[in-house]
């Protein structure tokens, strides 16, 4: 075991019909598509080889949270990738993410929804200082607000996160973005962040499995956890952050791919805090795989703020996951970051993410742990608030996995996008990953 180191306003309202038609230009524009310089491999097999990622990439990471606390009267800390909804962080180690890429950032985009008043800025943080990307918002301003100008570089073992300071008054952001550019091809960032301040709770003397995006929220029913990645990657590098710890005896961390342990472990003393990571495993993961983390607690109560691990060549996905779930009985929509649990709306306007740069979504993926529908439920990718043949159905009472291995959609630069859930009648339906894989597009 290898022990861890102690813009959009004045839009027209959706048109999106509630009889399932699409648009059909999109239909034309993307089938057949254009072979951009990653092409899909295989799915799974042995035999099946990784995609080849450009160096200087660009991806999207966003943080999203609807119902977003008030921001900016004390200095506050975010995540990014992550979940938003009552995540601000008194401790910046609490919300860092360990940067094991070299890469840029660039292009900080801040959605502000209310703003009770004061000046409040809005920051990069690089190493526990402040780093080059900021938007300052003014008193009572509401809407979009972005650097286009300002690049951070990132080296490998670099701690990244977002800072809110703010004087009189409080703002609420539902939604942060950024575009990560690699400098090495590698593509994968993994991120999975607790909804809470004080730290995701993981108590009792049980075994605790957690997704590997969206929000860190612990289950006992692991298929509630898991992800199908698309890809061959290897993965490394899993590392976490304790923020309480009162177990007495250790608590175990594992990477786990198709329901058994995989090679990356960190053991975590009774009482330890802070940063663990694990620099010497790693795991094949294959595009067919489902992967998803454990954790083992001996008694008392471990609070973890982030769980995270970098991957090589492979496609980003965007993911809104947690074991919480989304549990709906209407019609609504979904950023397609952060947590899949209250993190919902019947307005478009309060999930859509502004695209930063070009790229290609597919291979959409939803799982379904409990479904009381009477009719098919649909799950749709937006663009520009129009749903896109990017989607999923899913029968009365069906349940599982679910997924889209054959549609794709061109997400330009300034596009809107998110997710929607058109329920299928009858009691609620609950979901607790929706998840597509997003390349590059030139």
């Amino acid at each position: 075991m290898a022990r861890g180191q102690p813009f959009w306003t004045n839009k027209r309202e959706p048109s999106f019909p509630l009889d399932g038609m699409l648009d059909e230009s999109i239909t034309r524009q993307i089938l057949p598509f254009r072979r951009s310089p990653i092409d899909w491999p295989p799915v799974g097999g042995v035999g099946a080889v990784d995609p080849v990622v450009d160096a200087n990439s660009n991806y999207e990471m966003v943080s999203s949270g609807i119902t977003s606390p008030n921001l900016g009267i004390f200095t506050d800390y975010l995540f990014c990738p992550g979940c938003l909804t009552g995540t601000t962080q008194s401790s910046e180690a609490f919300a860092q993410v360990l940067v094991r890429q070299a890469c840029t950032i660039e292009k900080l985009a801040v959605r502000v929804t209310a703003n009770t008043g004061g000046t409040h800025t809005i920051r990069t943080r690089k190493n526990g200082v402040n780093g080059n990307l900021v938007v300052t918002i003014g008193a009572n301003g509401t809407g979009w607000f972005r650097d286009d100008t300002n690049v951070d570089t990132l080296a490998a073992g670099d701690l990244y996160a977002i800072q809110c300071a703010g004087g009189v008054g409080a703002i609420t952001v539902p939604l942060i973005g950024l575009v990560r550019k690699n400098t090495n091809g590698d593509g994968l960032w993994l991120v999975s962040t607790s909804l809470l301040t004080a730290g995701e709770a993981f108590d009792n003397v049980a075994t605790y499995y957690v997704p590997v995006m969206g929000r860190c929220f612990p289950t006992v029913t692991e298929a509630d956890a898991r992800y199908k990645c698309r890809d061959n990657t290897t993965i490394s590098n899993m590392r976490v952050y304790v923020v309480t710890n009162t177990a007495v005896g250790d608590t175990t961390v594992r990477f786990r791919r198709n329901g058994a342990n995989g090679a990356q472990v960190l053991t975590i003393a009774g009482g330890a805090t802070g940063s663990f990571e694990d620099t010497t495993n790693s795991d094949r993961v294959l595009s067919t795989d489902t992967i998803n983390y454990s954790v083992v607690v001996p008694n008392g109560l471990v609070r973890f703020s982030i769980f995270q691990s970098p991957g090589t060549a492979c496609r980003q996905p965007m993911a809104a996951m947690s074991p919480g779930a989304i549990v709906t009985a209407a019609n609504v929509y979904v950023p397609i970051y952060g947590n899949a649990g209250v993190n919902v709306s019947t307005n478009e306007a309060d999930a859509e993410m502004v695209a930063r740069t070009k790229f290609t979504a597919s291979r959409m993926f939803v799982y379904v742990p409990t479904n009381a529908s009477t009719g098919t439920t649909r799950v749709y990718f937006r663009r520009n608030r129009v749903s896109t043949p990017l989607s999923v159905s899913i029968g009365a009472g069906a349940t599982g996995i679910f997924e889209d291995t054959t549609n794709s959609v061109v997400v330009n630069a300034e596009n809107t996008y998110d997710c929607f859930i058109n329920h299928g009648g009858g009691a609620a339906i609950s979901i607790t990953a929706i998840a597509v894989m997003t390349k590059p597009t030139a």
